[in-house]
């Protein structure tokens, strides 16, 4: 039988050992928020929040072109490292799925490659949607279960990336629809972050091949967004 609080404590161990060996620079992360603050349309009037900000990498990038961040994680270990990283920015260790935050406050939201490591994912979309103001915007990157790689991949790593397999983008859609208008889907492809000598060159074979229709469907992640239209009070 499925063990949601099982599987909670087994992502936050993980993420206990890993918090000081994550890398702030990888031009993956930096490809995937580039995207992100691009759909979301971020800009310095913004209160923003992130669902599993992990060590600050993207805080240390977004505490500057916005009015206000805040991040949320279940582990302390990675608030800790990303409130020593960024000074101007506000940390919460919590639950994704329940958060200890007054309704419609934010003007964006957004998780990257976070849902995955969630028992339950549409639970995290709904309260994403609960802060977020009417007429914000919130902001989903996952990795694409259809790439071969991450397919692979994923049974690498299956004691923590299983939930990958689960969420396709179809279904990432589906949650989306239930809850957000204007949806609007991407698939991203990347190229290797190193050396860093080509990052120039990698980022623009990225863009050539998220052009070619063949490959539409098997970019690394999918990128989704949408825009709150109802009150706090229709969502329920």
């Amino acid at each position: 039988m499925y063990d949601e609080y099982k599987f909670k404590m087994i992502q936050k161990e993980f993420f206990r050992e890993e918090a000081h060996k994550f890398k702030r620079g990888a031009r993956t992360h930096l490809r995937k928020l580039r995207c992100l603050i691009e759909r979301l349309g971020v800009n310095a009037n913004d209160a923003i929040l992130e669902l599993g900000c992990g060590n600050g990498l993207h805080a240390i990038r977004l505490e500057d072109i916005c009015r206000e961040y805040y991040g949320i994680d279940i582990s302390s270990e990675m608030i800790e490292s990303a409130r020593s990283a960024c000074r101007r920015s506000n940390f919460i260790v919590c639950d994704a799925e329940h958060l200890p935050l007054q309704d419609e406050v934010f003007d964006k939201v957004f998780c990257v490659a976070t849902l995955h490591y969630l028992p339950r994912p549409f639970e995290a979309l709904k309260e994403g949607v609960r802060v977020l103001k009417k007429g914000g915007s919130l902001g989903v990157a996952e990795p694409n279960p259809f790439n071969p790689v991450i397919f692979l991949d994923t049974f690498r790593y299956w004691k923590t990336e299983r939930k990958r397999l689960a969420l396709t983008g179809a279904r990432l859609q589906s949650f989306f629809r239930n809850l957000l208008g204007d949806l609007k889907k991407k698939e991203i492809i990347f190229m290797p972050s190193d050396p860093k000598s080509l990052v120039r060159i990698y980022n623009r074979i990225d863009l050539a091949l998220e052009d070619l229709p063949v490959l539409k469907h098997f970019g690394v992640e999918i990128i989704l967004s949408g825009t709150r239209r109802e009150s706090h009070k229709e969502l329920r």
